[in-house]
This record gives C-alpha cells, sequence and structure tokens, in this order.
C-alpha cells in the first residue's frame, strides 16, 4: 500500500499507482498492463499531489506521453527531449546528446511485448533495446512522420498513427494507408487492436474498424459518425470504450456503442482511459481533470490539472501518512494501459 502512486498529466491521465501531467500525458493510462490497487472506499478528494517540474529535472513541463520499461524505469516525452525517471532523478536523452532520436518533440510512448522502447516524434520513429537507441528510418514516409499513436498487433507487428496515415510495421516490410485506402481521415488520433485481431482507429473524423482488408466507419450513439475519437480501452470480455474529441465516453461492441457520458460531460477531450483492479475506470481529459467511473457514477480527482503542465504524483493520503521510505529505485509499480 505504501508504494502505491499515480502520475498524472495537465489534465491528462496516466494510471496505475503511477500518475502525470501533461497534455498527452494521458495517453500514460493506457500505457500499463496492470491495475492500479487504488481503494474504492477512498473519495477523489483524499490524494495528496506532489509535482515535477523543470527544477526537478524535467527537460520541459508540457508531458505529451509516458510508457514504463520492464526494468521498472518511467520514461516521459516531452516538448524538450525524452526523460528516464529511476525514482530519485531524471535523465534526458535528446537530439543533442543522442543522435538516434529524430526530434526533440517526443509525442508517442509504446512499450512492446519484447520490452523495447518505441519513441514517436514530430519527425520520426526511434527504438530503445538494450540500452542502445535506433532511429527506425527504413520505412518510407515514417522516417519524417508526426507520430500521434502507437500499438502493438499480433504476429509482431506494429501500428504506427501519424498526422498523415497509418502505418503497419512488420518483418516482411511495411503498408501505408491513407484517405485512399479507406481512412475516414488521414490523421491518425488513437489505436487499439482487439483480441479477436481486429484493429480500432480513432481519427480526427471519427471511429473505423479495419479487419485486416477493409476500414469500416462505426458510429458512436446517435450522433454523428465524424465525430474525433481520442482514446481506446479494451476490458477483459471484449467491451470496447470510446472517449472522443467532444469529451464523451462510449461503450459497446461490434457496431453498437451506447453513451455513457454525452458530449461535454468529460470537458473537451478524453485523452486516456484504463481499468484499475477494483472494476474503476480512470478517464484522462485535457480540460475536465481526472474522473473515475465506478459503480454507474463518475468522481473527479482533481478538475484543475490543465492549469499546469509539471509532472505530479498523487498518493493515498493513508499510504502518504505512514511510509517514510525513500521512493524504491527501479521500482516504480507497473502502469496501467492508456
Amino acid at each position: 500500500m505504501a508504494n502505491d502512486r499515480i502520475w498524472q498529466a495537465r489534465g491528462v491521465v496516466v494510471l496505475n499507482r503511477l500518475r502525470i501531467r501533461g497534455l498527452l500525458a494521458v495517453l500514460l493510462i493506457g500505457v500499463c498492463a496492470q491495475a492500479l490497487a487504488l481503494d474504492p472506499s477512498l473519495q477523489p478528494s483524499q490524494y495528496v499531489l506532489d509535482n515535477w517540474q523543470i527544477p526537478e529535472g524535467l527537460p520541459q513541463t508540457s508531458v505529451l506521453a509516458i510508457a514504463r520499461t520492464p526494468d521498472g524505469y518511467l520514461w516521459v516525452g516531452t516538448q524538450e527531449g525524452l526523460a528516464r525517471y529511476d525514482g530519485v532523478r531524471f535523465t534526458v536523452y535528446d537530439t543533442g546528446n543522442e543522435p538516434a532520436i529524430p526530434d526533440k518533440y517526443i509525442s508517442a510512448l509504446f512499450v512492446d511485448r519484447a520490452g523495447r522502447l518505441w519513441i514517436g516524434t514530430r519527425s520520426g520513429v526511434a527504438v530503445l533495446e538494450n540500452g542502445h537507441f535506433t532511429a527506425f528510418n527504413k520505412i518510407s514516409g515514417l522516417a519524417h512522420a508526426y507520430v500521434r499513436a502507437i500499438a502493438e498487433g499480433g504476429s509482431g507487428r506494429l501500428w504506427v498513427g501519424t498526422e498523415n496515415g497509418l502505418f503497419e510495421v512488420g518483418g516482411a516490410g511495411a503498408h501505408s494507408f491513407d484517405t485512399s485506402s479507406g481512412l475516414r481521415d488521414s490523421r491518425i488520433r488513437t489505436l487499439h487492436e482487439d483480441h479477436a485481431g481486429v484493429l480500432w482507429v480513432g481519427t480526427g473524423a471519427g471511429l473505423q474498424r479495419f479487419d485486416g482488408s477493409h476500414f469500416d466507419a462505426v458510429r458512436l450513439g446517435t450522433g454523428s459518425a465524424d465525430v474525433p475519437v481520442t482514446a481506446i480501452h479494451e476490458d477483459t470480455d471484449g467491451t470496447l470504450w470510446m472517449g472522443t474529441g467532444t469529451g464523451a465516453l462510449y461503450r459497446g461492441a461490434g457496431d453498437h456503442f451506447d453513451a455513457v457520458a454525452e458530449p461535454g460531460h468529460l470537458g473537451s477531450i478524453v485523452r486516456a482511459l484504463t481499468r484499475d483492479r477494483d472494476g474503476g475506470l480512470w478517464i484522462g481529459t485535457n480540460a475536465g481533470g481526472l474522473v473515475r467511473w465506478q459503480n454507474g457514477k463518475f468522481s473527479t480527482l482533481a478538475s484543475n490539472l490543465s492549469a499546469t503542465g509539471e509532472l505530479s504524483r498523487f498518493s493515498r493520503m493513508r499510504s502518504e501518512l505512514i511510509s517514510t521510505r525513500p521512493f524504491p529505485r527501479l521500482k516504480i509499480p507497473a502502469m496501467m494501459p492508456l
């Protein structure tokens, strides 16, 4: 209990005992594969907030992405570089000290099943494997792309969503998809391949489902099919949750999704979604703070997180009071999937 943490990002969220603050940090919610062990009996107000800003070692205070690698390090993507946190201090990597990173603007982070850290930037992709950074510039069109989302599919393939289309990267090479391939919009916002191998693509102009050969548009609720989809989460039973750029939340499967929160209810943009071990759904938003949905009710953990951009840690008040141990190096709790 003493080490339960949540990291949050600037009005966006990150879950898994770790939390963050930053524009897309919300992405982070989906970065962890393990759920938070939070006490569902505690109210959102029963949390303590610690902040990390530039004086504490962050290269910049707009946190755009977060991931945790198997060795326990927390990785934070900002507009001025990539920072590694070991529980005590930050180590910064950018174009000045690591040439393999194509741009200091880190827009997406993803850890694959092999434990490699994929780093999406405004100018392409790099990968960290066995302690070494490598520029991933072998794919035409992806070398200088503005990367927005990364996900892993079956057979080890990697999906990369950019401002100019979708890429499928595998052992046999890569395929690219854009509006001429059936995408409603080439501006990819989020990606998720479900347990059945179907790829769900959130774009700036709606949700689509890709079965390997065709992109099908999926309407959310009874509204327009053109609503930007910005976050996706899948429950263990296959139920899918969709967060939108209009502050709405939908739940369903296949072609049928019902509104759980109507547009505007969760603020402006839902950036991240993840479940905890107690069944609560955590929702990171762009302007509405961190929200928890449990037993059919919404509660807000913090509503003013978008006012600043520093990295923040939330701890349970109870745990904070009884624990005087330093944050253990390389023992950062596993984060949940955003």
